[in-house]
């Protein structure tokens, strides 16, 4: 199963759940994933040790739109994030960088929490299991990150500092409960400038049944990794030895006074620790072909050029986006997969999960319009979604 249909999967079984016939119209909810090509990176720890040199890093955009089909030109984006994958042998390093929500909810399910719950399970689901797994994650409130305008937006739910941090720990929570191939999983957790026991992380610990360990996500070699534009790399450099070396518990005492850090934050860790055996079980077979970094990066910045500000704006930013990407991408490089609801206008709620995101995915190259892949896959999947179940938030 690719990451793509996993994701589509646990959409589809919560529309079941938070959703009704008389509640929605019918339309298509379509799971979008581009991901650039793996390359050379030797930068995330300090000092470098002979693993590193074999390290890889590739970048990850996912997004979800709805198009309702009454209405033509009607796409709109609802959920975005951005992560990177750092790679070895015996390692996997995920770096949360963003996620947003534009506030626009044509369908009333948790978008967010499901499709980061589903990608964190594809990593566990399809890492072997004697390769370590740490995911990392800087919770910080903050208005937009992905959508710019949508604060504007009356729907869009802005959490508070608290309560994005307390949100991520269920998330993360959720995911660990999974487990992975019977391995065994940790989660870490440090709010810059308290302590284990201040009133601060005892009231953020308050929702939470599930154990977490005070400490940063380091290594094997008690190394923290230096992802781009993070708190943990500016403390690391402030305290680094003239010989390389990082201690991680001066790290935890500068974070504190770091500007990004001075409301309430945390840096979080899911781990999934290594087993030593033979007898693999994870599914590794999935393999495609992936974006260029500058292809990547083109659309992101044509991304942040659009506006979210209100829903007429977020229509046509997120068409103009989508158009983009079709015709840059075409169905090579750039895998989806469509959930496509019927609601209102039927006596019953059929869901079908149509996907292009198979081993035929292919690189892609230049600005050209391509044609779709020949061996480009359909997988119908039926389920059932009615309006009589109560609505649970998100």
């Amino acid at each position: 199963m690719t990451l793509e249909d996993r994701i589509a999967s646990a959409l589809k079984n919560a529309l079941d759940i938070h959703t009704t016939a008389e509640s929605i119209e019918t339309g298509t909810l379509t799971v979008y994933s581009i991901c650039t090509a793996p390359t050379a990176d030797t930068t995330l720890f300090q000092p470098a040790i002979k693993d590193d040199h074999c390290m890889t890093r590739k970048d990850r955009l996912v997004f979800v739109g709805y198009s309702p089909h009454a209405a033509q030109e009607s796409f709109q984006l609802m959920f975005a994030f951005c992560v990177s994958e750092y790679s070895t042998k015996t390692a996997l390093i995920v770096n949360m960088e963003k996620i947003d929500t534009t506030g626009i909810t044509p369908i009333n399910i948790p978008v967010a929490s499901t499709s980061i719950k589903a990608y964190i399970n594809h990593i566990l689901l399809t890492t072997p299991v004697s390769t370590s797994i740490r995911i990392h994650v800087f919770a910080r409130s903050q208005s937009q990150y992905l959508f710019p305008g949508s604060k504007h937006i009356p729907s869009k739910r802005i959490r508070t500092d608290t309560q994005l941090v307390q949100w991520w720990m269920r998330v993360l929570a959720d995911s660990a409960s999974l487990g992975r191939c019977d391995n065994q999983t940790k989660l870490l957790w440090v709010v810059p400038g308290e302590t284990s026991t201040s009133t601060t992380t005892t009231r953020i610990l308050s929702s939470s049944n599930t154990l977490w360990t005070w400490g940063l996500g380091a290594d094997s070699h008690n190394r923290l990794p230096l992802f781009p534009d993070d708190p943990v790399t500016k403390a690391c450099g402030m305290v680094q030895s003239s010989a390389g070396d990082i201690d991680p518990t001066a790290v935890m005492d500068i974070l504190g006074v770091l500007g990004e850090c001075q409301s309430v934050c945390a840096l979080l860790c899911l781990e999934s620790i290594p087993q030593n055996t033979s007898n693999q079980t994870c599914d590794t077979s999935i393999k495609v072909n992936n974006a260029t970094q500058d292809e990547l990066n083109a659309l992101m910045k044509l991304w942040m050029t659009m506006d979210f500000s209100n829903v007429d704006a977020c229509t046509r930013s997120s068409t103009k986006l989508i158009k983009y990407v079709q015709s840059t991408l075409g169905n090579v490089g750039l895998a989806h997969v469509d959930v496509t609801v019927a609601g209102k206008s039927d006596s019953k709620l059929n869901v079908s999960v149509a996907s292009n995101s198979t081993n035929t995915v292919q690189s892609i190259q230049g600005l050209v319009k391509r044609h779709a892949p020949a061996e480009a896959i359909t997988t119908p999947i039926k389920t059932l979604s009615a309006n009589l179940i109560k609505r649970q938030k998100q």
